[in-house]
């Protein structure tokens, strides 16, 4: 702060009339003013404390505007980082949504193809089932067969009489050396003669066989 001017007059500086230095005239003007009262002392002495104040306050307070930017700037770093890291967390949430959307669409293809499949093995073990029913259908008829073939032969039935023993000529030899048949045509007869019981849709299936080995 700028020091008071010492309170001097102008008229000081100027020279004397009677021909005299000048510095004798400031001395007899300065001799003529009034000593500064002592309320102006007491200001000026404020004005000085109130600037030092002032001027300590000034440098605490750029410290602390200082320590605030730099606060701001590793707050700004560290806002930078967690956005950083929130959009990777949300990639990766995407991502992971992406591929469960994926992996639930290729469960319900497989649960599908699965269902697709046991809805077609069902369809082959019903006609396996349906097959092996009408074999064992047959496989009763050939029975049936058989034992009335021993019956009109004579034959005991724990022999048994099948083409498949060996050839059917073989077959056909033995059949007429029997007593009562004299020719297939007699064993035909004797089969259209069976029960009801015996001579049914499979049986039909058998006669036309049995006429196809003839």
């Amino acid at each position: 702060m700028a020091q008071p001017p010492t309170p001097t007059s102008s008229r000081a500086t100027r020279s004397a009339p009677d021909g005299g230095s000048p510095s004798d005239s400031t001395a007899e003007h300065q001799a003529d003013l009034p000593a500064p009262p002592n309320r102006l002392r007491e200001a000026y002495a404020t004005l000085q404390t109130l600037h030092s104040v002032l001027e300590e306050d000034d440098a605490h307070l750029r410290k602390e505007y200082k320590e605030l930017a730099q606060g701001f700037c590793h707050l700004y770093e560290a806002y930078k980082q967690l956005d950083n890291n929130y959009n990777q967390t949300i990639g990766k949430i995407k991502a992971y949504e992406r591929e469960r959307v994926d992996r639930n669409r290729e469960f319900h293809l497989q649960a599908t193809r699965i269902t697709e499949l046991e809805s077609e093995n069902k369809s082959q073990y019903d006609e396996i089932s349906r097959i092996l029913d009408h074999q064992l259908d047959q496989d009763h008829l050939i029975d049936n067969l058989k034992n009335r073939i021993c019956e009109l032969t004579g034959e005991p039935r724990s022999r048994g009489v099948s083409p498949a023993a060996g050839n059917m000529e073989d077959w056909e030899h033995e059949t007429s050396a029997s007593p009562g048949v004299d020719s297939m045509e007699d064993l035909t007869d004797g089969w259209r003669n069976l029960p009801p019981v015996v001579q049914n849709t499979e049986g039909s299936e058998g006669s036309a066989s049995m006429n196809d080995s003839d």
